[in-house]
């Protein structure tokens, strides 16, 4: 396998973690919910931590996640083909090329919002929890701050 290849598949797999898995609830509309969470609840770590070693582990990754597509409830279909298109994305690193590096990294910050979407709905809809997600800002709600303690509360007309 080629350094620059080798490098592109580095990149691919620091890009997944910024993304998530699918969901698994069958709404009765596109898709196949059912298959969809056994197909992840057979093995998770194929999808979340694959062994990606030579071009034809990333290949078969590829399809997996599109194989997946096929199969993934339209409640969250829109949410997997966008980490579709960030492991394709990630796929095309040349990390000598600072304007792959950057749309790369451009389309995992656009992948968040769906990757935090699809680990929810995959904990929900298929007793699956694949972990955080990894993102750059807050996803949940946030809470506000603490107000630090300034110890006592003076006495009012004191």
């Amino acid at each position: 396998m080629s350094p620059s290849r080798l490098r592109r598949i580095v990149a691919l797999v620091v890009a997944l973690a910024s993304s998530a898995l699918g969901a698994c609830s069958d709404d009765g509309a596109a898709g196949d919910g059912e298959r969809f969470c056994g197909e992840i609840q057979a093995d998770p770590a194929a999808i979340v931590d694959p062994a990606l070693a030579t071009d034809a582990d990333l290949d078969a990754l590829l399809e997996r996640y599109r194989e997946l597509a096929d199969l993934a409830p339209q409640a969250i279909s829109e949410e997997w083909d966008a980490i579709v298109l960030n492991v394709e994305t990630a796929s095309t690193v040349v990390v000598d090329d600072p304007e792959s590096v950057q749309r790369a990294v451009a389309q995992a910050y656009a992948t968040e919002v769906a990757a935090v979407e699809v680990q929810r709905w995959l904990r929900v809809n298929c007793g699956v929890d694949i972990g955080p997600v990894a993102t750059i800002t807050p996803q949940g709600p946030v809470s506000p701050p603490t107000p630090p303690s300034t110890g006592s509360v003076p006495a009012a007309g004191g």
